[in-house]
């Protein structure tokens, strides 16, 4: 995997090894061109932090977003008759949701 940065200044590229390499940008917009010799080349590395945070990212990616069982046993509800749906409790519920969204706004 290889992830680039492209900062004002700077080019970033990180490839799947423990560190990557930062190249400085002339004013032509080119990065400069060095040798293996050459000293004085910024690195970094990715913390076990952000590593978890990836592994996590691409679990969560890898989740179905519906419920695929949910959403078959509503429909045998609704085909059959038995679904049973509290117009008062769907409300109360969108409210509730509306309140907590409206708290995370409050906060940033």
């Amino acid at each position: 995997m290889s992830v680039k940065i492209n900062l004002p200044g700077r080019h970033i590229q990180k490839n799947s090894g423990a560190s990557s390499q930062v190249a400085a940008m002339g004013k032509s917009g080119k990065a400069a061109q060095a040798g293996p010799a050459s000293a004085g080349r910024d690195q970094f590395s990715l913390t076990s932090s952000a590593t978890q945070l990836k592994a996590l990212e691409e679990q969560i990616a890898a989740q179905p977003s519906v419920d695929t069982q949910r959403v078959s046993g509503v429909q045998r509800a609704v085909l059959s008759g038995s679904f049973q749906f509290e117009p008062v409790v769907a409300a109360d519920n969108m409210l509730s949701q509306e309140k907590e969204f409206a708290m995370l706004e409050m906060k940033k």
